[in-house]
C-alpha cells in the first residue's frame, strides 16, 4: 500500500464490481485470526470474494462504500446490507441497514476515513429512507461509534 496522504486528498465513494480485488484485499488483511485457523490462501479467497460482490451488486442487497487515496488505490471500506422488512397493511419496502466490515488499511488510520465514511454511508441512508442502521461493534471500536 502506498503511503499516507494529508486527509482531503482521501475520496469517499460506493464502489463498483471494478473495485473487487481491492476489496477481497482489505476483507483478508482484516481477517488474519481466520487465516491462520483455516489455513487459507489468498487467490481462492479473491476468487470467491468476487462472486460474491458480483451476486451482492447484483442483488442489490449490498452497498459498499470506499476511501481512495490520491493515486486511486481503494485504502479503507465499510459495507451496508439492506435489510427489508416484513410489510404491514400500508407500509411495504421499509426497510433498516446493517453496517459491517468496517476497515481502513494501518498506514492510512487516524486521517478521519472511518468517520468520513460513516458520514456518507448515513447521509446515503437518509436518502434511502431506511429506517436505522445497526451494528456490531468489537470492543476497541466503541469509542470510535460514540465520537462519531
Amino acid at each position: 500500500m502506498s503511503s499516507p496522504d494529508p486527509a482531503s486528498a482521501y475520496s469517499i465513494r460506493r464502489a463498483t464490481s471494478a473495485g473487487a480485488p481491492a476489496l477481497a484485499q482489505l476483507r483478508w488483511d482484516f481477517s488474519p485470526d481466520e487465516i491462520a485457523a483455516s489455513g487459507a490462501s489468498f487467490e481462492p479467497f479473491r476468487d470467491d470474494f468476487s462472486r460474491f460482490l458480483e451476486d451482492a451488486f447484483a442483488g442489490g442487497a449490498w452497498t459498499v462504500w470506499v476511501a481512495e487515496d490520491a493515486g486511486g488505490e481503494i485504502v479503507a471500506n465499510m459495507y451496508i446490507q439492506r435489510v427489508g422488512k416484513v410489510p404491514r397493511p400500508g407500509r411495504f419496502g421499509h426497510a433498516w441497514g446493517y453496517v459491517t466490515n468496517i476497515y481502513v488499511a494501518p498506514a492510512h488510520r487516524n486521517h478521519g476515513l472511518g468517520a468520513r465514511l460513516l458520514a456518507a454511508v448515513v447521509s446515503w441512508a437518509r436518502a434511502e429512507r431506511l429506517e436505522h442502521l445497526a451494528l456490531w461493534p468489537s470492543a476497541k471500536a466503541v469509542t470510535f461509534y460514540h465520537r462519531a
